[in-house]
């Protein structure tokens, strides 16, 4: 069962949309791992493993990866037991041979993309996701692992440090 919210129906921007605060955009523009700033704000970053599975690409999926059957998976990052990022990785399943890729469990992404280098950023856009409650800020990455194309897609829930921040004007 797939938990991501943000469907295709999202519209997703080239540039930062004009509501987001400054303190956001550095969150959703940062090029460094969100795993390690993340880890900056908490005593704890835990990966809790929602779903790993083969899905069908939607058309938006298929031409940036350039495949229809993917690998799918969902986590929330939990800063000190708290919810703060959605992140659902997708990439084809022909790269399933990758041994990293799919062992990942409970590991953070991030710690696999940059651990050797920095990973070529293919393309990154933005988004606001209306949830019930406050707007929330979204971004996805493409990124190109051992020639495997990655689709990163992160969202940033309510206690995340990216409002926190914004909200104490940190």
């Amino acid at each position: 069962m797939q938990h991501w919210p943000l469907n295709s129906q999202v519209h997703w921007l080239t540039s930062i949309p004009d509501r987001v605060s400054q303190p956001q955009a550095s969150w959703i523009t940062g090029l460094g791992s969100l795993t390690a700033r993340l880890r900056q704000s908490c005593q704890q970053l835990e990966v809790q493993l929602l779903a790993n599975q083969l899905v069908q690409a939607n058309t938006d999926q298929q031409a940036l990866l350039g495949a229809s059957s993917l690998w799918c998976r969902e986590v929330c990052l939990l800063g000190d037991k708290s919810a703060w990022v959605m992140a659902q990785s997708l990439w084809p399943e022909a790269a399933l041979a990758s041994r990293e890729l799919r062992q990942l469990h409970t590991q953070p992404l991030g710690e696999l993309l940059f651990s050797v280098a920095q990973p070529d950023d293919l393309c990154r856009q933005f988004c606001i996701y209306p949830s019930s409650d406050m707007a929330l800020v979204a971004r996805r990455s493409v990124y190109w692992y051992q020639r495997i194309p990655v689709l990163v897609q992160e969202l940033f829930l309510p206690e995340s440090p990216a409002y926190r921040e914004a909200f104490n004007g940190q």
